[in-house]
């Protein structure tokens, strides 16, 4: 712990610092506070006390929990788009033709949905097209053929 007078910024001021420690006991920071003389004692009192480094610890947990949470619910909003996209062009390589994306968002991945969406209605019209144009070579046989 170090107590005393530190230069801060522009003016000199009475501090406490306490070394903030790992598990190894190797020091990777410090915590102090800038005082005015009559509140130096009470601040080296909350340093001593440890009280400060309980107050950290526990903010840090909850910043850490906090983070993971915000993550996990981030990756979910841009992994299940992705998911229903996938699934759809499953459907599609299976034959299924009548399958559509609907993705409810304003990025990338909406843009990609719509032109899957084009590509699946652009095939199913070639389908139907080539379909008639079977349809219209057989029934051109079977009239010559009946012609003959």
């Amino acid at each position: 712990m170090y107590v005393g007078r530190v230069w801060v910024i522009n003016h000199w001021a009475n501090a406490v610092y306490l070394p903030l420690k790992n598990f190894k006991g190797h020091i990777i920071g410090a915590i102090g506070f800038e005082s005015p003389e009559e509140n130096l004692r009470e601040a080296k009192f909350l340093l001593a006390t440890g009280d400060i480094q309980q107050i950290i610890l526990y903010a840090t947990i909850l910043i850490v929990l906090a983070s993971i949470m915000v993550t996990y619910i981030i990756a979910n909003k841009l992994t299940k788009p992705l998911h229903e996209l996938s699934k759809s062009m499953q459907e599609v390589n299976q034959g299924n033709l009548e399958q559509g994306v609907k993705i409810k968002s304003y990025d990338e991945i909406n843009e990609l949905a719509k032109t899957f969406n084009i590509m699946v209605r652009y095939l199913r019209k070639q389908i139907i097209k080539r379909e008639q144009e079977i349809i219209k070579e057989y029934q051109e046989k079977t009239k010559r053929k009946k012609g003959n």
